[in-house]
């Protein structure tokens, strides 16, 4: 009986000693700053064990709290980098035969000129494109709403025209928040000089800059000409589905996707 007394007496100091939200305290001091703990159950015991990390509730329920938040804190320096990035355009590119455009993104005022140039893309092309561009609404819908953070539309303009646009489009979470996706298309007017393949190397650096670890482009079966500019790029293979998708007629089209790994020159030093 009385080894049992103090084994008792011995198990309510530790208990006041190290109560449950020490404990877990202790132990969140080892884990890597930003790592996201799932909820825990206690004894109801103890308080606020820090602002804005650890809190334990009247209701014994201990919940994370971010610091901030990682998520936050990591939009936040994305968002300042890409404006650093972006403080570089305008900038002219010269390409064949003396031609010269000035790179820069979409802006609000370039509305009418954004519609301007997807009308004078052919039909049979405009059928490959996902939306309805023809449709006023759509263009004024992406001119209004520019968030360069999500679709970043690179655009090459001569003059008061437009003479191609490439976007990279990323998703800011989700199993594919590291990989960006390019689009390109140039003004029928403007084709054969090199335009595409400028705006697209242009984008594959934006993309590198930004921290983004891959690139994806998408295509049909019968767009031949831009898949083989795009494996010029490095672009490989990833998938290709036969009739997997349709265009705007409804008409079946093989898919195919090609990916490029951006390995930064940090990764490949020492290694000549």
């Amino acid at each position: 009986m009385r080894r049992g007394g103090w084994s008792g007496k011995l198990a309510a100091v530790l208990k006041s000693l190290f109560s449950v939200a020490q404990i877990v305290n202790l132990l969140y001091r080892r884990l890597p700053i930003g790592r996201t703990l799932a909820e825990l159950t206690g004894s109801g015991q103890g308080g606020i064990l820090q602002d804005g990390i650890l809190r334990l509730q009247q209701t014994g329920r201990l919940r994370y709290k971010p610091c901030r938040g990682a998520k936050q804190t990591r939009r936040e320096a994305g968002t300042t980098m890409l404006d650093s990035i972006l403080e570089q355009f305008p900038k002219e590119i010269s390409l064949k035969d003396g031609f010269k455009a000035a790179l820069r993104p979409l802006e609000p005022s370039d509305e009418k000129a954004f519609h301007d140039f997807f009308l004078a893309v052919p039909e049979q092309e405009r059928m490959f494109i996902k939306h309805r561009v023809t449709e006023p609404e759509t263009i004024r819908d992406w001119c209004q709403n520019i968030d360069l953070g999500r679709n970043l539309p690179l655009l090459a303009v001569v003059g008061d025209q437009i003479a191609g646009d490439a976007t990279l489009h990323q998703q800011l979470g989700g199993w594919k928040r590291h990989i960006g996706r390019v689009s390109v298309l140039v003004h029928p007017q403007f084709r054969g000089r090199g335009l595409a393949k400028a705006l697209v190397v242009e984008i594959i650096e934006l993309a590198r800059n930004i921290g983004l670890e891959k690139l994806e482009a998408e295509f049909i079966g019968e767009q031949e000409t831009a898949i083989t500019m795009f494996g010029l790029l490095g672009f490989g293979p990833l998938a290709r589905l036969p009739a997997y998708v349709r265009d705007m007629k409804a008409v079946s089209h093989d898919y195919v996707l090609l990916g490029l790994g951006l390995e930064t020159d940090e990764e490949y030093a020492g290694m000549e």
